[in-house]
């Protein structure tokens, strides 16, 4: 009996421990669909994109045992790709070589394809001071640097590609973060940029004036991010490029290759420090620039500790902060200057033309002439999504249809006890803008002539207003009627 139990112990454990290609076999119609492999993306323009899209973007995570070669994934023409199911062992592992469908919206990737040709050489790109702390205030694992950069966002007409860059190291005073780019849309892929980086130098700009730093610095904090991060004065930059010279001296090995070229350990710290520090195409040049502080702080974000330089410089101190997001489909378009929003915050659209919500919405209102979209906001760092702002307000455009052009335009609301709210709108080259602090469902369309509530505490203001003044009035004339009564009586 005890025998029978440890043999049973001993085939669990094998059982367990077995590779995957040995419990299951490989069954290439599970990934399918109509007898194609489906990818939402572009169709490839090279091997490397194809392995990216295919493998990690579109099967990996769904079915963990199948993979693609990455020396020649698909046939000429990315038409037909070979699948390969086990141990990522090309040359055993049973394969099968699969029709492809590549899904995605060609209006959109005209539009991805201009933006392309106006990012042209430049691979990157970086963020200011604001947009830097503002991404370690929503660091997570989730968080692409690159998505915080304004200066790609402004080269990209702050259309709502979500783009994904995660490789990279951090440094004393610089932050960089690289890879290939890969552009989203919809869960769709349109264009993967080959090594691409997000940088911030670790630098915070103060007036040219200033006298006490350290309080210049809380300040400014203050007035952007409503907190001072515990901002302390920690060295002088001599002192810490001294440390750096004294961390090559202890490096300095004479028997190491090419180590022979330098007399000594001296000689060595100093070669190293021009290479890092000194010359002018160093990659930490501006740490020895002369503009910076001769004194660097520490702020404390998310319990970690992070150095900044500082620069008197009037002419870079900007705390103004800008949220821009274009739908890249509806080009709808959300901005607000609120410093509470993660600034990897994108414009999510949905236009409604049917369902529910739709056929209610028409209903309630009385409109057909209409245009209905359901708006959100989504932080791919937080990962979530975001419907109401409580320190200001969006600014919303959205495009005007041929068949409401020259009319009278309003935004409609109607909220979940059915109540309407209306939106005052002004025309901007053929877009509709007004100013909500929530998203929901907004509906653009020809104003109507009803009374329709435009806010509802000023929409209830007046009809209490209304109803005191209506009694006031019945008992002013009770009040005459009783008078002329009592003064008939009297005579």
């Amino acid at each position: 009996m005890k025998k029978n139990k440890i043999i049973m112990i001993l085939i669990l454990a094998l059982i367990l421990f077995l590779p995957n290609t040995v419990l299951a076999e490989a069954n290439f119609d599970d990934l399918l669909t109509d007898g194609k492999l489906v990818i939402n993306s572009i169709k490839p323009t090279s091997d490397e994109m194809a392995y990216s899209v295919i493998y990690e973007y579109g099967i990996m995570d769904k079915y963990p045992n199948y993979y693609v070669n990455f020396d020649s994934p698909c046939n000429a023409d990315y038409s037909k790709c070979t699948i390969y199911y086990g141990n990522h062992n090309p040359e055993t592992d049973p394969h099968q070589e699969v029709e492809m469908s590549w899904v995605y919206d060609e209006n959109v990737k005209t539009v991805v394809d201009s933006l392309i040709n106006k990012i042209g050489n430049q691979d990157t790109f970086a963020l200011n001071e604001i947009e830097f702390i503002n991404y370690l205030l929503n660091l997570s694992e989730d968080s692409s640097m690159i998505n915080y950069s304004s200066e790609l966002r402004k080269i990209l007409d702050y259309k709502n590609f979500s783009i994904d860059v995660r490789l990279g190291d951090d440094s004393f005073f610089y932050t960089e973060r690289g890879g290939n780019a890969v552009f989203s849309y919809n869960d769709t892929i349109y264009y993967i940029k080959p090594m691409t980086i997000a940088q911030a130098k670790h630098i915070i700009y103060v007036d040219s004036n200033t006298t006490d730093v350290l309080s210049a610095v809380k300040e400014r904090l203050i007035k952007i991010f409503g907190t001072d991060f515990n901002v302390v004065e920690k060295d002088t930059i001599t002192n810490y490029l001294e440390s750096e010279r004294q961390r090559f001296i202890s490096q300095y090995n004479p028997s190491a290759p090419n180590s022979n070229q330098y007399s000594s350990a001296d000689e060595y710290a100093s070669e190293m420090m021009n290479l890092e520090y000194y010359n002018e195409d160093a990659y930490y040049h501006f740490i020895t620039d002369t503009n910076i502080y001769e004194k660097y702080y520490t702020l404390t974000i998310n319990n970690k500790e992070v150095n900044f330089l500082v620069i008197k410089d009037s002419t870079k101190v900007n705390n103004n902060v800008n949220l821009i997001s274009t739908d890249v489909g509806s080009n709808i378009t959300i901005s607000t200057t609120s410093n509470s929003l993660p600034l990897d915050t994108l414009i999510n659209v949905a236009k409604l033309t049917n369902g529910e919500d739709y056929e209610k919405i028409v209903n309630i209102l009385n409109k057909t002439n209409i245009e209905m979209y359901d708006l959100k906001l989504f932080s791919q760092s937080t990962g979530n999504y975001i419907t109401k702002l409580d320190d200001g307000t969006f600014e919303v455009k959205l495009p005007i249809k041929e068949e409401l052009k020259g009319k009278d335009l309003i935004v409609y609301y109607v909220d979940d006890n059915n109540k309407i709210v209306e939106y005052e709108v002004t025309i901007e080259n053929d877009f509709a803008k007004f100013n909500t602090n929530h998203f929901s469902i907004y509906s653009l369309t020809e104003k109507t002539n009803a009374t329709i509530e435009q806010n509802p505490q000023t929409y209830n203001g007046i009809i209490t207003f209304i109803i005191l003044g209506i009694l006031s009035l019945i008992v002013f004339v009770i009040t005459i009627i009783y008078f002329k009564k009592n003064s008939v009586k009297d005579c």
